[in-house]
């Protein structure tokens, strides 16, 4: 049986790099250096260079489906901490938007740019196209739209 050839320094890196774009968190329960996803553990150490590769293919193709690839540009993406400019938000929540089958719209009291996403319980959700957020949060006739209770239970 062939030995398994190890990912290279390299290889690492650079799936860290797109972990930590991608938000996964990097450090298992235990401290150990690594990351689950799909409900599958991966450890960085003894990581084959094969598997490397097809988890990098995967994460890259997956932010590619959430943001244009001019967004995801190392360039374009903010340090952490540091602001994120609106053009860089709104591509991403564009992409985002399009990536999830989302239509666009506008919001018929106060005209702003919005999606129509579906939560988890089904029920149609605007988000802001420019800010990405809820848009009931910034919506300035939101009261409008939010259902009345009743005067009394009684």
């Amino acid at each position: 049986m062939p030995s398994s050839v190890l990912a290279t320094p390299e290889q690492l890196g650079r799936l860290q790099t797109l972990l930590k774009r991608a938000q996964y968190e990097i450090v298992l329960g235990d401290g150990t250096p690594g990351f689950i996803m799909n409900g599958v553990a991966y450890m960085f150490e003894g990581l084959e260079s094969a598997m490397a590769s097809f988890l990098t293919s995967r994460i890259e193709t997956d932010l590619q489906k959430v943001a244009p690839h001019e967004v995801l540009d190392s360039e374009s993406i903010p340090e952490p901490g540091k602001p994120v400019p609106p053009e860089t938000i709104q591509a991403v929540v564009a992409g985002f938007a399009k990536a999830i089958g989302a239509k666009s719209g506008e919001c018929s009291k106060c005209g702003r740019g919005l999606w129509w996403c579906v939560t988890r319980n089904g029920k149609k959700q605007p988000i802001d196209a420019e800010l990405g957020i809820s848009h009931f949060a910034n919506c300035t006739h939101a009261q409008d739209f939010r259902k009345r209770q009743a005067a009394d239970d009684g």
